[in-house]
């Protein structure tokens, strides 16, 4: 191991990314079409209520070295005229192939729709090492790098919509899921530590992500338990092998034939998935059980208990982590207890860290003591949306703004009833919650109209106006 030269490494990438890097440009931007409620889940069709135009814009940016490479990403802008928008950077979640990221409309573009659809301008970076640059290696869970590709990215379509394509103001929202709850806590971090007047952050949600990749995950992995995903171990390693320069080769940290997966993987013979089966399988055959920490030498894992702040692995770890640091700007940690993925308790963790640290308005919310990681995105995602909406603003050249839903809802929050102005007799009313599940149906007998919600829990909804061909919606509050 060269532990001079990584430490050195440490420092210089401290410096590059210390920086921030100007004069960014806008590449090309590729017309992907309009997107309506066809293009997102049915479930969450009733979201979408204004088709959106995507693009797939292609910019530039550092790579971790410091080198100027081209990267790419999913943009996404409300067909409405007549408003500047807020943007809100989407963070993806863990790429198990590669050509699966949101600017070649992955799944994830939805999500992007969804936002899109309520009137953000959503921004979903493909990240380094997909997309326009996806022969690199991918600098999984690396803090730096996560934000300054979304960063330069709000520069590139900057200068995109100052060509005429799209007007947004002074609102910038952050959230993302797994990877990206990690990825979009990296951006907030970065944002408010090195742009906090150019691009000031409104509100962020990181979500069900890994904070304490050092502690918390650390600790996961070594867990003498099932943990059927060891190649987010390998992910992690090739990752940080690749920034900054740890060990001459994979064998040095895994046992074999671990080690040969993981060196195929770096080859770019084999996706991420690819990996996981073949680590899964190989772990059930030697051991009977994926216990992951099997794959590491002995003395890899004595250098992981003991944390020791001086070991260039320990140091690397440790430069990832985005717990401990204090939000000047709201910022809810959502997550599920039933989360076998990512343990929930990087969440909980960063709530109690950050709100010692003096945070302005940090807290984190269980979504499922059952729920799986899977099982906490549709909830997670819905509550996202619907706290971002408390602080949403549109603006007009005309004085009086108009409410781009068309109605209204009081009192809201609510409790035993609300009232519905603005909408016509007839119009269907629909109340889902956040699985996307209808649990109250109505119809408007006037253009006010009082719902009774008394048998209704509390917890954030949606509740949806179809009145013939048009359909609205938004965030409904009970207590």
């Amino acid at each position: 191991m060269r532990y001079m030269k990584k430490c050195i490494g440490l420092l210089l990438l401290i410096f590059v990314f210390g920086l921030r890097v100007q004069g960014q440009k806008l590449v090309e931007a590729i017309d992907l079409g309009i997107k309506t409620s066809a293009d997102v889940p049915p479930a969450f069709s009733f979201l979408m209520q204004n088709s959106v135009h995507a693009y797939k814009l292609v910019y530039e940016t550092p790579d971790t070295k410091g080198n100027m490479i081209q990267a790419s990403g999913l943009a996404v802008i409300p067909t409405r005229e007549g408003f500047a928008f807020p943007i809100a950077v989407y963070q993806h979640g863990t790429v198990s192939v590669k050509s699966e990221v949101p600017s070649n409309l992955s799944a994830e573009a939805a999500i992007g729709f969804i936002f899109g659809s309520n009137n953000y301008i959503v921004l979903l970076p493909d990240l380094l090492g997909f997309g326009a640059n996806e022969e690199d290696v991918h600098p999984f869970v690396h803090k730096e790098s996560q934000a300054t590709a979304a960063i330069n990215m709000v520069f590139a379509f900057k200068e995109f919509a100052a060509q005429g394509n799209a007007a947004f103001n002074d609102q910038l929202f952050v959230t993302g899921y797994s990877q990206g709850g990690h990825a979009a806590a990296s951006l907030h971090y970065v944002l408010q530590r090195d742009y906090s007047e150019e691009l000031p952050v409104t509100a962020s949600v990181p979500m069900s992500g890994p904070y304490s990749i050092s502690g918390e995950m650390v600790d996961l992995i070594l867990r003498e338990v099932p943990y059927n995903f060891p190649h987010y171990l390998a992910n992690t390693f090739v990752s940080y092998n690749h920034v900054y320069e740890l060990y001459d080769s994979s064998a040095q940290l895994f046992k074999q034939p671990y080690a040969g997966m993981v060196d195929q993987f770096i080859a770019n013979e084999i996706e991420l998935r690819d990996v996981g089966n073949m680590m899964r399988a190989q772990l059930i055959s030697d051991h009977g059980a994926t216990i992951t920490n099997r794959v590491l030498h002995d003395s890899i894992i004595t250098i992981l208990n003991e944390k020791n702040d001086a070991h260039p692995l320990i140091q690397a770890l440790k430069d990832n982590d985005v717990f401990d640091w204090t939000p000047q700007v709201p910022m809810r940690l959502f997550y599920c207890k039933g989360d076998e993925q990512i343990i929930y308790t990087n969440s909980t963790l960063a709530d109690s860290v950050m709100n010692a640290n003096g945070a302005a308005d940090v807290a984190s919310q269980n979504f499922g003591d059952n729920a799986d990681h899977g099982d906490c995105v549709a909830p997670a995602l819905l509550n996202g949306l619907a706290f971002f909406a408390t602080f949403q603003a549109l603006v007009t050249d005309v004085d009086d703004i108009e409410d781009p839903t068309g109605f209204k809802i009081y009192p809201n929050p609510a409790r035993d009833w609300i009232q519905l102005e603005g909408i016509n007799s007839g119009a269907a009313i629909e109340i889902f919650n956040n699985k996307g599940q209808v649990i109250k149906r109505a119809r408007s007998e006037g253009e006010s109209f009082k719902l009774d919600i008394q048998d209704m829990n509390s917890g954030i909804y949606w509740l949806r106006v179809m009145d013939g061909r048009k359909v609205k919606a938004k965030a409904l509050v009970i207590e």
